[in-house]
């Protein structure tokens, strides 16, 4: 997948409203799942396969080894 880090500098740089989601967020795996549903209607099968590996690799992975870090998103 791109350099999620590159991607938001870009839309901040540009103006473009950015949304992150970190692994420690409660509700970034459920979000990402969502938003996979939807791209599975429209998406390159190339963008599909970089976002199963986000999910699956990345923010999964680090739910199931990082369990006590795990916290319900706050300022």
């Amino acid at each position: 997948m791109r350099d999620q880090a590159i991607l938001v500098r870009n839309a901040v740089k540009n103006e473009i409203p950015a949304f992150a989601l970190i692994g420690k967020d409660k509700f970034a795996l459920q979000t990402l799942e969502y938003y996979y549903s939807l791209a599975k209607e429209e998406c390159s099968e190339e963008f599909l396969k970089d976002l199963r590996d986000l999910i699956e690799n990345d923010f999964k992975r680090y739910r199931e080894e990082n369990p006590e870090k795990i916290k319900v998103p706050d300022m």
